[in-house]
């Protein structure tokens, strides 16, 4: 069972009502981001705090989930399980006694809590800020697809090119596009660097150097690779006898789950093996390294979790010419959390379609008022936000998705949007 101030957490999140009226009939369904303590987006102010510093955008999570462990480390392991959403977890503990046990001995006598991913709950924006210390708003990694308007081109992040362009078809980089210079905010490792703090990136070998790596990873001195995880552990439990007092974070990226679960599905049996085998896994690290200095402290984190999508839920923006010949080009951001680009004076007819005949599928907010409301985090916007998030942000309910001209890609399982099983992931904070 969880124990009191997991579910005190959890209710604070659910049960939190949303700074916008929602207009559909099914809002109760939707979680807000809770960017004033209890989201993903506080992890790296939490970071800075936790090793002796601070941010100059400081928002760190609620007290309640790292201040037992403040000034009392010099080491901190942050491993990002991306896509192990809380409920998904969960659900696998209820099953199974002997699971719920070893999940409890990785706990051991840490802080396990639900927090809220970011919006759009996808892994581009949520990674744009752990490594900025800044909301999506500011950083403006705004989800996988996003206007570039200094570009002249609808972008697709992941690929490092052209949105409507076949995959490996096309560079930004032709554009004039510079990965390592793209983002207008401070690096993490920076920051941390100024306070005598090492980074250290552990992340598998193809992608290390890719495009985003380079936007992510400015300012990393230290990077090591990996091809599997079993020599992921290896490699840091090395990492950290080599450190000895030396301070440093250390930010491991596990992307399995995520992977298996837009192949097979979030429930299949390959991915729960997944979960299972990553959760032996953090066990067996805890076993291992527990009590070695008593200055270490292991933070365990995931972006988003993901929902099963079906064919049958697509909602095909090209099959419906009533709207399709209002919008000025393909949607941007995921396709169950999709910007909509709107010609000029066709908005409310946009806003017709989708409330009178998708009303129990999708929800539709102007982007203007979302922005204002904070679906985007704190502070003010960097200068091209309020263009990339276009004239509606429209988010699909749990299991629809939306395709169009050039996102057309229908995976068994999706991330993105506001649902329960999206936005709810696991915190856990530990001493070793």
């Amino acid at each position: 069972m969880p124990d009191a101030l997991t579910e005190t957490i959890e209710n604070e999140i659910v049960t939190y009502g949303p700074p916008l009226e929602l207009r559909c009939d099914w809002a109760d369904e939707v979680i807000w981001p809770r960017y004033d303590g209890l989201s993903f987006a506080n992890i790296p102010a939490t970071i800075a705090r936790l090793l002796g510093t601070s941010l100059p955008d400081d928002h760190p999570l609620d007290s309640r989930l790292w201040e037992p462990f403040a000034g009392t480390a010099d080491k901190l392991i942050v491993v990002l399980l991306d896509g192990v959403g809380y409920r998904l977890l969960g659900r696998l503990r209820a099953k199974s006694s002997s699971f719920d046990r070893l999940v409890r001995d990785a706990i051991g006598d840490g802080i396990f809590a639900p927090i809220t991913s970011v919006f759009p709950s996808t892994t581009v924006t949520a990674l744009g800020t752990l490594w900025t210390g800044k909301s999506p708003a500011q950083h403006g990694l705004l989800g996988t697809i996003v206007l570039l308007r200094e570009y002249g081109v609808l972008a697709n992040l992941l690929y490092g090119s052209p949105a409507a362009s076949e995959r490996g078809r096309g560079t930004l980089r032709e554009l004039g596009f510079n990965a390592e210079t793209f983002l207008k905010v401070p690096s993490l490792a920076g920051l941390l660097a100024r306070a005598g703090i090492e980074t250290h990136v552990v992340i598998a070998k193809p992608l290390f150097g890719s495009g985003l790596s380079k936007m992510f990873h400015r300012q990393v001195r230290n990077g090591h690779t990996f091809v599997t995880d079993s020599d992921m552990w290896v490699r840091i439990d090395r990492l950290l006898d080599k450190l000895g007092d030396r301070k440093a974070c250390i930010m491991a990226y596990w992307g399995a789950v995520d992977s298996l679960s837009h192949h097979e599905g979030v429930n299949s049996p390959y991915t729960l093996a997944e979960v299972r085998h990553q959760w032996r896994e953090l066990y067996h690290f805890t076993r291992r390294r527990a009590g070695r200095d008593g200055r270490t402290l292991l933070m365990v984190i995931a972006d988003h979790g993901l929902v099963d999508t079906f064919p049958d839920h697509e909602l095909s923006i090209v099959a419906h010419l009533d709207l399709s010949e209002v919008m000025r080009m393909p949607f941007g951001g995921e396709e169950r959390a999709s910007y909509f680009y709107v010609r000029h004076g066709f908005l409310e007819r946009a806003l017709d379609f989708l409330r009178s005949r998708w009303p129990e599928r999708v929800l539709a907010i102007d982007s203007a008022q979302a922005l204002r409301a904070g679906l985007f985090g704190w502070g003010p916007p960097m200068g091209e936000t309020p263009a990339r998030i276009g004239d509606l942000v429209v988010v699909s309910r749990e299991g629809t998705f939306l395709t169009d001209w050039a996102n057309n890609v229908v995976l068994k399982a999706q991330h993105g949007g506001l649902s329960r099983d999206e936005m709810l992931v696991p915190y856990l904070l530990r001493r070793l």
